[in-house]
């Protein structure tokens, strides 16, 4: 069972993000997954939505391949500015951390179930160098 459950991110207009996206599928959306009346479907996920459109807005440049601008730009500075709120289901605690913060965390904790639960929601930005 998975001790960590994300609670709150922040959400963005995407629309005046520089992304030229293809049709969602398994590969260009690093496999998130979007619940629907009729099964399951690949989506682009709002948390690697809003980490890469604020990095390509602020480079000036446009994305059409999430996971190519994700291995091309791995140390974003918009992961300082994202921030996540994430529940400890165990203990209650609530963390609210940038994406940097929470990926040093789990680095230096070995922090397996949250990564777990952080990568189930943005798998492109919690996926690891």
């Amino acid at each position: 069972m998975n001790n960590y459950r994300l609670v709150s991110a922040v959400q963005v207009d995407a629309e005046g993000f520089p992304l030229r996206l293809p049709i969602p599928s398994m590969e260009n959306t690093g496999g998130f997954l979007v619940p629907t009346p009729n099964g399951t479907t690949y989506n682009y996920s709002p948390i690697d939505i809003l980490v890469t459109g604020l990095e390509a807005y602020k480079l000036g440049e446009e994305i059409t391949n999430l996971p190519q601008f994700f291995d091309k730009h791995r140390r974003m500075y918009t992961m300082l500015l994202v921030h996540l709120t994430v529940l400890n289901t165990q203990t209650g605690q609530l963390l609210y951390r940038s994406v940097a913060d929470y990926k040093y965390y789990i680095k230096l904790d070995n922090k397996e179930d949250l990564l777990k639960a952080l990568r189930r929601n943005a798998p492109l930005t919690f996926k690891w160098e």
